[in-house]
């Protein structure tokens, strides 16, 4: 009888401590997902989308719950099936706070085909094809240093580096005709989110016969992409994007602002170094129109000739 007593107890015994097992580990599970529940996201690196528009992008992520969870088991998230995006990649802040770091695909510009705009990256590879119709305004503002340092009674400029002027009735601008026949593989962006592009800059001149999306654009001298994306890093260090990029039939460089102001660059040599006077001269330039000749740049200069138009 005893025996048995002792059984009991035992197996009554083991029954309280598996019940208190059981317990504490559910109560140990709802203290670790409500504490480390995610309540607030931050967002960084994000330049063509919201942080709105980011967050509803991953808002069905089964993971996006817990915040040890989340930055332990999928930190990081493909986002490439999304136009202009890399990836995300979720960081642990605090117990209820999470970042998303963005990685975006590097736009460098656009050439116009056929009612689109096909976007393109540093090695030339085009990311999308937008209609031109379908493409939300352009949201912000362009910091490129509008105001303008005035003009002298005979329109020479007063700006300190630009020295000389001299008055001409050419002027090189072209129309950068596309010699293209038809788009292979272009998809077009959804209504899904809508990217901001208002910063990227059309391309003329160039030519090619088709556009196929994630390949690159089949121009004759591939090299103009390794220019264009130094010219990116140039204009975006010094927030001077042009509204478009020329190049002319000896691959020469035409930067062209305000839509009446031409900055003849001449080829990509000392790229940096004239990119450094176009930034300094720039605000001087607002409310002309004409031609800043750069084309016979030597290290050191400081002034250069603007032709007016007439």
């Amino acid at each position: 009888m005893r025996q048995k007593k002792n059984r009991k107890k035992k197996k009554n015994r083991k029954i309280r401590i598996l019940t208190g097992v059981v317990l504490g580990v559910g109560l140990a599970g709802a203290l670790f997902f409500n504490v480390f529940k995610i309540r607030n996201i931050q967002v960084a690196g994000n330049t063509r989308y919201t942080k709105d528009e980011i967050k509803e992008m991953v808002a069905d992520d089964k993971w996006m719950k817990n915040t040890v969870l989340l930055t332990t088991f999928h930190s990081k998230v493909d986002m490439s099936d999304i136009p202009f995006m890399n990836s995300v990649e979720f960081t642990f802040v605090s117990y209820d706070t999470i970042c998303i770091q963005v990685n975006e695909k590097k736009v460098v510009g656009y050439v116009e085909y056929e009612g689109q705009k096909v976007y393109f990256d540093k090695n030339g590879i085009v990311l999308e094809c937008v209609d031109e119709e379908q493409e939300t305004p352009a949201e912000g503002e362009s910091s490129d240093g509008t105001a303008s340092d005035g003009t002298s009674a005979d329109g020479s400029l007063t700006s300190e580096p630009l020295a000389s002027e001299s008055v001409s009735s050419e002027s090189s601008a072209s129309d950068g005709a596309l010699s293209a026949d038809t788009i292979k593989s272009a998809r077009v962006t959804t209504a899904d989110f809508q990217p901001t592009l208002s910063d990227v800059p059309l391309v003329t001149g160039l030519t090619f016969d088709y556009v196929t999306v994630n390949e690159q654009l089949p121009v004759e001298k591939p090299a103009v992409f390794r220019t264009m994306l130094a010219l990116t890093r140039m204009t975006e260090k010094y927030n001077i994007t042009p509204d478009s990029v020329e190049f002319n039939e000896n691959s020469e460089i035409i930067l062209h602002y305000y839509d009446t102001v031409r900055i003849l660059l001449g080829t990509d040599t000392a790229l940096e170094e004239k990119m450094t006077r176009v930034a300094a001269i720039l605000p001087s330039l607002s409310g002309l129109s004409g031609e800043l000749h750069m084309e016979d740049y030597k290290d050191g200069d400081s002034s250069f000739v603007f032709s007016k138009d007439v």
